[in-house]
């Protein structure tokens, strides 16, 4: 068998891409490859773009993968499965972006992203775009391209990986999340310029519009096909721009892409869980909507709740904040409509109160003692004395084996997790199950 030659670089408590300004080069330096069948076409694609790699199947020269790795830690999103289909994943042109071996990866290294993703605060398919731009979701030693990443373990890379990305940028709009991406790659001043040079403002370059890492084949002024002459890669570290860039798609527009995908077990959708699962089906979607803490800034919604609130037809209210989901009732509503444990609920309108006598008077849901609250109820919350106004409705969850509470609050807070209580003074507390 032919082999790889290694450059091994240690570095101590410094975790950063080695595809920094050039495209994912692993820091294995090719003496030579083997062409083995099962991996074709990514060693045609690396040897198209002048990427540095090495064969996964080459166990023996310290770059491959020892062995499988172990299932992640957090159980958000372990017992998830989500359905990517091919159909709307397309660019401008018609083009495919993800099909085939690509997604039934993606459906495979899910859980993965999503615990790493939730520690952090960042949606998941910022990682498997991610995944994706660096290595193909390829499970390699490196499968992120940073060094520092986690060796050979992949769900330690994934987390290397979604605390590196967190550090680069928020995706609470697009042109952060473009950012952040920009920001994982390096921020090459030469892309910088490109941007500038075909139209777009300096703030939109700094955003990394003129990065294929980013941005390859999202309009056709992107497009290597369309554009070849203006729109070029660097594809060597140390060199310049080559025209045109490359085939694959940018990170943002994979991005977009996977938003199309769906959690299929324990609802979603609005489609109803089977009997006996609502419980759990609400605890994963209130998870999946809610940030894990209450860090996030009232206009900062995590990107699938703000999806959720979209669909359901939110953001056309008035009220800025039924708008943004910072709302008690309008979290609890998306809840329980995506997770398809009670869509019923959204047609009885919104108010916290309003959604508590309709759980008390719905067959659909049982009260339980204040005691006996339990992952995946819903409690209420009615301040005495002030009957009218002071009302909150939350969502019981568990998070990594800790009891905590899911909610939003009305010109205060985006949907987040706190700290669970068993009661206070002043408040009738309220749990209703649902059956």
């Amino acid at each position: 068998m032919k082999k790889v030659v290694c450059l091994v670089i240690l570095l101590v408590g410094v975790v950063f891409p080695l595809s920094a300004t050039a495209e994912s080069d692993n820091g294995c330096v090719e003496s030579d490859y083997d062409r083995l069948e099962e991996d074709e076409g990514r060693m045609r694609r690396y040897a198209e773009d002048n990427i540095l790699y090495y064969s996964e199947y080459d166990n023996g020269n310290g770059c491959a993968e020892n062995g499988p790795s172990p299932e992640p830690d957090s159980e958000e999103g372990g017992g998830d499965v989500i359905e990517c289909s091919a159909d709307g994943m397309t660019n401008y042109a018609g083009e495919q972006i993800l099909s085939g071996a690509f997604i039934d990866a993606i459906k495979e290294n899910y859980p993965y992203y999503k615990a790493a993703a939730d520690k952090v605060g960042i949606p998941w398919q910022a990682l498997a775009a991610i995944h994706y731009r660096e290595t193909r979701f390829a499970r390699t030693s490196n499968a992120y391209q940073i060094t520092g990443g986690g060796g050979g373990d992949f769900a330690a890379q994934t987390d290397a990986a979604a605390a590196f990305l967190k550090g680069k940028g928020s995706f609470e709009s697009d042109d952060a999340a473009k950012r952040a991406f920009f920001g994982y790659n390096g921020m090459s001043s030469a892309y910088k310029q490109q941007a500038i040079n075909l139209g777009f403002s300096e703030a939109a370059a700094n955003n990394g519009e003129g990065s294929p890492y980013v941005m390859n084949k999202y309009d056709e002024k992107r497009d290597p096909n369309k554009n070849g002459s203006s729109w070029g890669q660097i594809k060597s570290d140390g060199g310049g721009i080559v025209y045109p860039a490359n085939q694959d798609f940018g990170a943002f527009v994979v991005y977009k892409a996977l938003m199309n995908c769906e959690i299929v077990s324990g609802g979603g959708d609005g489609e109803a869980p089977e009997p006996g699962s609502y419980s759990e089906a609400i605890n994963q979607m209130a998870l999946k909507l809610a940030w894990p803490d209450r860090s996030h800034d009232i206009s900062d919604p995590k990107p699938e709740y703000l999806s959720v609130i979209q669909k359901l037809g939110y953001t056309t209210s008035k009220d800025v904040n039924v708008q943004r989901g910072s709302s008690c009732d309008v979290f609890v509503a998306a809840v329980l409509s995506e997770s398809g444990a009670d869509p019923e609920i959204v047609g009885k309108g919104l108010g916290a109160a309003n959604q508590r006598n309709y759980l008390s008077s719905s067959s659909k849901w049982k009260e339980v003692p204040l005691s006996e609250a339990a992952p995946g109820d819903i409690r209420t919350i009615q301040y005495i004395g002030k009957e009218e106004h002071g009302n909150h409705i939350e969502v019981v969850v568990m998070q990594n084996g800790t009891m905590k509470v899911a909610s939003a609050s009305y010109g205060d807070r985006t949907a987040g997790l706190g700290n669970y209580y068993s009661g206070k003074s002043g408040v009738n507390i309220r749990v209703f199950r649902r059956i």
